[in-house]
């Protein structure tokens, strides 16, 4: 899934995702009770666009936007085989929020390529800001020790 609306929640690893009700990401989540978070590099741009824009009820996202997948290691669902990181998620509950729903969903498997890479030297993850305009991170900081 694209998804702009994700948090860690707990430091028992827990996240929230919102999804709209009318997706048919929402009726998959709600199917299976699992997702698969994937994080990628802005140079993905396009890739995200596309499944973000894209109704999967209509056109098979992966195959327009060239994507590979890979088997979960802990759920069925798959995750992006060329992604910066992914976390795999069961979900333990739903809060209605109008149009949208919450899911909070409990970090069963995550992995991350190129650790290093990724969260200490920094990449530029696409973060979607609203509308048509994304972002990155900067620069990652290390807090002091007190």
């Amino acid at each position: 899934m694209a998804l702009a609306w994700h948090t860690p929640v707990s430091d028992s690893g827990l996240v929230a995702v919102a999804v709209d009700k009318e997706n048919y990401t929402y009726e998959l989540i709600r199917k299976c009770g699992e997702f698969t978070l994937n994080v990628v590099d802005i140079e993905k741009l396009r890739v995200v666009w596309v499944c973000g824009t894209k109704s999967g009820r209509e056109v098979d996202k992966v195959r327009l936007a060239g994507l590979e997948l890979e088997d979960g290691v802990k759920i069925r669902t798959k995750h992006l085989k060329d992604s910066l990181a992914f976390l795999e998620c069961k979900v333990e509950r739903e809060v209605d929020c109008e149009d949208h729903s919450l899911f909070i969903a409990r970090v069963v498997y995550w992995r991350a390529r190129n650790f290093d890479r990724v969260w200490r030297e920094g990449t530029r993850i696409a973060m979607h800001v609203g509308s048509v305009f994304f972002c990155w991170p900067s620069r990652y900081v290390r807090a002091p020790r007190v």
